[in-house]
C-alpha cells in the first residue's frame, strides 16, 4: 500500500523473516548507535519485532527515510524519525478506532472460508473457529446453514487491526442453533 502525503511517500509493508532492528537500520543507512544508546526496555521492545509485523515507511522525494512506525503489539509501535539533528527513536501508542459489527453469513463452503470471503478478515475467521472449538462439529454444516457473529474490533487506517473480540455468535446447523456468549470476567465463551 502506497499513499502520498505532502509529497512524501508512505508504504505499508510486512517485516521480513530473519530481519532484526539492527539489519533494518543498516538497510536504511541509519547509524546503529541509535540502538546501542537505547534504554534496556526499549532494546527489549526492538527484539519483539516479529516476521510479518506491519510497518509504515515514509520517504521523501529523494527516497530517504523520513519516518518509520513499526508495530510491536496491538497497542504499541516503535518510531524512528529524522529531524535536523539526525535520526531519533521513540515509542508511540497505536491510535485506532473500535467498531462493533454484526454479520450474517450463509454457508456455501465452510465457516472459515465463508467468513473470509464475506469480511476479508482472517483474524475474525480464526477467532470464530477458536471460539467454537470442541463445541460444534462443522463437518455437519450444509449449504444454506448460517452463522451470525457480533464482534468488536479495532480499526486502524481503515483496516482491521488485531484480534477481534467476539461478543456473541450463533451457528445454525440443520435448523438447530448453537449459541455462544463471551464472559467478560474470564474471557471464555459459554453457551
Amino acid at each position: 500500500m502506497v499513499t502520498s502525503l505532502y509529497s512524501l511517500e508512505v508504504e505499508k509493508l510486512s517485516w521480513p523473516k530473519g530481519d532484526t532492528f539492527l539489519t533494518f537500520l543498516q538497510q536504511y543507512n541509519i547509524n546503529n548507535k541509535i540502538y546501542f544508546d537505547l534504554e534496556k526496555e526499549d532494546k527489549e521492545l526492538c527484539s519483539e519485532i516479529r516476521a510479518g509485523a506491519r510497518y509504515y515507511l515514509t520517504k521523501n522525494e529523494n527516497n530517504e527515510l523520513v519516518q518509520v512506525l513499526i508495530e510491536v503489539s496491538e497497542e504499541m509501535q516503535l518510531q524512528i524519525y529524522k529531524d535536523d539533528d539526525g535520526y531519533k527513536f521513540t515509542t508511540v501508542p497505536i491510535v485506532f478506532d473500535e467498531v462493533v459489527e454484526t454479520v450474517t453469513i450463509p454457508i456455501t463452503s465452510s465457516p472459515y472460508q465463508d467468513i473470509l470471503n464475506q469480511t476479508s478478515n482472517s483474524e475474525l475467521a480464526n477467532e470464530f473457529i477458536r471460539a467454537y472449538s470442541g463445541s460444534v462439529n462443522f463437518k455437519y454444516m450444509r449449504k444454506d446453514d448460517k452463522i451470525i457473529i457480533k464482534y468488536r474490533q479495532k480499526v486502524r487506517m481503515g483496516q482491521y487491526h488485531g484480534t477481534p473480540d467476539i461478543i456473541s455468535s450463533v451457528v445454525q446447523i440443520r435448523k438447530k442453533k448453537y449459541f455462544i456468549f463471551k464472559n467478560e470476567d474470564d474471557g471464555r465463551y459459554y453457551n
